[in-house]
């Protein structure tokens, strides 16, 4: 069997715009989370998520939102529980399946991962991010064939992501399958996905 070397590193993408359900609502406590998170003061982002939600408790978009802060900081279950309760509020809010998975990452739930990216995936196929965060969670369960088609279609749509050919790179390297591992490795671009931020919780051995 390939034993491939893949860290666990997702990619939290954010909602930029939380349509208010309560006239009341002030969306700058919104923004400003948005923006404190993307500078990596997790903890003020956290407490901004908050005074939006006090006024807008069932706001899935801040919920989904807070849940990312939260798994950065490593408080993984609580991410968890925040993303249930916005799809508990709408089933089909694609971010919070997303954001759900890379919780569940975090977890090392691998399989329940996956089945939450397939969910986000259901409502929006179109998200270079969770196919890129499904392939991490296959990888990590040793199905790196299906990481690899994972990793393609997160390609088809977004090319410009170097960490998806990184570990393409690297998963095709451990299925022996070097010509096209080198391939994918030449085409590394510098550069990062707006709005997202990325964690990396250390690396595991897979076989």
């Amino acid at each position: 069997m390939p034993r491939v070397l893949l860290a666990i590193v997702v990619l939290f993408c954010l909602s930029l715009s939380a349509p208010a359900d309560d006239g009341n609502a002030s969306e700058d406590w919104f923004v400003k989370g948005n923006e404190l998170l993307l500078q990596g003061r997790l903890d003020d982002a956290v407490a901004a998520y908050d005074l939006f939600l006090l006024n807008d408790s069932r706001n899935v978009a801040a919920l989904s939102n807070k849940a990312a802060a939260l798994s950065l900081m490593g408080s993984f279950q609580e991410a968890v529980d925040l993303c249930d309760q916005a799809t508990d509020i709408n089933a089909d809010y694609a971010l919070a399946w997303s954001t759900k998975g890379d919780a569940l990452t975090g977890l090392g739930r691998f399989q329940e991962a996956v089945a939450a990216y397939d969910r986000a995936l259901e409502i929006n196929p179109e998200t270079a991010v969770t196919w890129f965060n499904k392939g991490v969670a296959l990888g990590n369960m040793g199905r790196f064939e299906e990481a690899v088609r994972s990793y393609n279609e997160s390609l088809q749509i977004n090319p410009d992501m170097a960490e998806t050919w990184y570990n393409m790179g690297s998963t095709l390297a451990g299925l022996g399958r070097y010509e096209e591992a080198i391939s994918a490795r030449s085409l590394l671009k510098p550069g990062r996905t707006k709005e997202c931020v990325w964690a990396s919780w250390g690396d595991t051995m897979s076989r």
